[in-house]
């Protein structure tokens, strides 16, 4: 992981992934929203990382 680009993708998808695991945020509507926009964010991202990736080959 020499790029930085690729280092904060990773910070970016550690934390949806803490995010998306705790389960005190599914105890509400808003909280169930929060998780759904969590979930959608954490593929958009692995989606465009993937994107990316193929776009700059090593």
């Amino acid at each position: 992981m020499k790029n930085p680009y690729n280092l904060l993708v990773a910070i970016v998808l550690l934390i949806n992934i803490i995010l998306i695991s705790n389960n005190a945020l599914t105890s509400s509507d808003a909280g169930r929203i929060f998780h759904l926009i969590l979930i959608i964010a954490l593929f958009v991202t692995v989606f465009l990382w993937i994107k990316d990736r193929h776009k700059h080959p090593k």
